[in-house]
């Protein structure tokens, strides 16, 4: 779950007269319903507050926040640079289907604001990459994003590998669309990893028993 922490200048409300309190409020990236409950400390707030912290809201999802000057003439009036808008980046523990050659990796980004997702995966025994980086986009409407990597090497025993990747969401940043990535320093700072696999192993080849020979004359 997140949580996040507005902070603004309050310089001009508490020069204004006018001005009697201040209201924080959030809504889901795109809605068209502000809440202001939940917040800390609560609305509404003092014109003396320049920092509150939201309630706990859901991991993935892109969120518009805003803070209202509340007038005794002239009513609400938001902060002077838009929306901002802001991501808690969660990793999700993605299903892999193995195959003896293959491994099928599927995110289930349901509900979320995802984007894309991009990929790394490596060879356990000697850490060879075999896939850096491969962004894989959302297809509109999907509820997974998902990619299967085929022609991975076998033995007997099976060969261990593991899926590292990255999340993506688009945010407004001073009205205008930013695209970011979980592991920026600003967010996850790290990938999501590891998710181990091992291949199928090839099936066993038994050999005969109890080979004689005896000699025939013709």
């Amino acid at each position: 779950m997140a949580q996040f922490t507005l902070t603004w200048d309050n310089t001009d409300v508490i020069g204004n007269t006018n001005v009697t309190g201040q209201r924080a409020s959030y809504q889901v990236h795109g809605g068209s319903s502000w809440t202001s409950t939940g917040f800390t400390p609560a609305n509404d707030l003092t014109t003396s507050a320049k920092t509150t912290d939201t309630p706990v809201l859901l991991d993935n999802v892109v969120y518009a926040f805003k803070v209202e000057a509340i007038c005794t003439v002239g009513g609400l009036v938001p902060n002077d640079n838009g929306f901002p808008e802001g991501i808690a980046f969660a990793c999700i523990t993605p299903t892999l289907t193995v195959g003896q050659n293959s491994c099928l990796i599927s995110i289930d980004v349901t509900g979320t604001s995802i984007t894309a997702v991009r990929l790394t995966l490596i060879r356990s025994t000697d850490n060879a990459v075999l896939i850096n980086k491969f962004r894989v986009n959302r297809v509109s409407g999907a509820n997974t994003i998902s990619f299967n990597k085929t022609g991975l090497t076998t033995d007997a025993d099976g060969v261990p590998y593991y899926w590292q990747y990255e999340l993506y969401a688009t945010i407004m940043v001073n009205g205008a669309p930013i695209e970011v990535i979980s592991s920026a320093p600003n967010y996850r700072n790290s990938m999501c990893s590891p998710y181990p696999f091992t291949t199928t192993a090839l099936p066993q080849c038994d050999s005969v028993t109890g080979l004689t020979v005896s000699a025939k004359v013709i």
